[in-house]
C-alpha cells in the first residue's frame, strides 16, 4: 500500500500566508477603488491624469525652464530601469517570481524615488541626491501640501500605531478598503 506524506505549514509559515494575503487584499482593494472611481485598464493613467490635471493647484505650477536635461535624462533613466526590473518578475515564471518579490518593494521605490529627483529637478529643487529623508520630505510638502494629487493620494497617515497616536487625514469616510464581502483569498 502506497504511503501517503501530507506536511502541514508551520505557524511561521501560516502567520506570513496570513500576512501577505492581508496585504493582497487591500492592494486588490485599492486597485477595485481606483477602477470604480476612474477606470480599469489603459484607460486608468489617462483618467488619473486628467482628475490631477483638474485640479486647481496642478494648474498654477510654475514649469522651470532651463534644467540640466542630462541629470534628468539620468534620473528618469535609473526610475524606469527600475520600473523594468519590476516587471521582469513576470517574465520568469513561478521559479523566479519567489526571488523577484522579495526585491520588488526595493526597485518600486527606486523607482518612485529617482521619478521624485527628476520632478524636483525639473522644479529647481535638485541637489537632494543621496538625501532620502530630506527629499522625501520636500516631495510629501508639495505633493500633499499644495494637493496636487487627487484622492486617494489625498490620503495622509501621521503618528505611530504601535504608541496609538494616529491621525489619518483626507479620506472619505464612505469609502473603504477593507476586503469587499465574499473576498477569501
Amino acid at each position: 500500500m502506497p504511503i501517503i506524506s501530507l506536511r502541514l505549514p508551520t505557524d511561521e509559515e501560516e502567520d506570513r500566508s496570513r500576512r501577505f494575503t492581508v496585504h493582497k487584499n487591500y492592494l486588490r482593494a485599492l486597485e477595485m477603488f481606483l477602477q470604480s472611481q476612474y477606470a480599469s485598464g489603459w484607460g486608468l493613467s489617462f483618467e488619473l491624469l486628467r482628475a490631477q490635471r483638474a485640479l486647481p493647484a496642478f494648474r498654477r505650477i510654475n514649469r522651470r525652464i532651463g534644467f540640466p536635461e542630462s541629470e534628468l535624462r539620468r534620473l528618469l533613466s535609473i526610475s524606469w530601469a527600475s520600473e523594468l526590473q519590476l516587471r521582469l518578475g513576470a517574465v520568469g515564471g513561478e521559479a523566479f517570481l519567489r526571488y523577484s518579490n522579495a526585491w520588488a518593494p526595493v526597485q518600486a521605490y527606486y523607482a518612485v524615488y529617482m521619478s521624485i529627483h527628476a520632478w524636483l529637478l525639473t522644479a529647481g529643487m535638485g541637489g537632494l541626491r543621496d538625501d532620502h529623508t530630506r527629499t522625501l520630505r520636500t516631495a510629501v510638502s508639495h505633493l500633499v501640501g499644495r494637493r496636487l494629487l487627487p484622492h486617494p493620494w489625498t490620503v495622509t497617515c501621521l503618528g505611530c500605531p504601535e504608541l496609538g497616536e494616529r491621525v489619518i487625514t483626507g479620506f472619505l469616510v464612505s469609502q473603504s478598503l477593507s476586503s469587499p464581502n465574499g473576498w477569501n483569498s
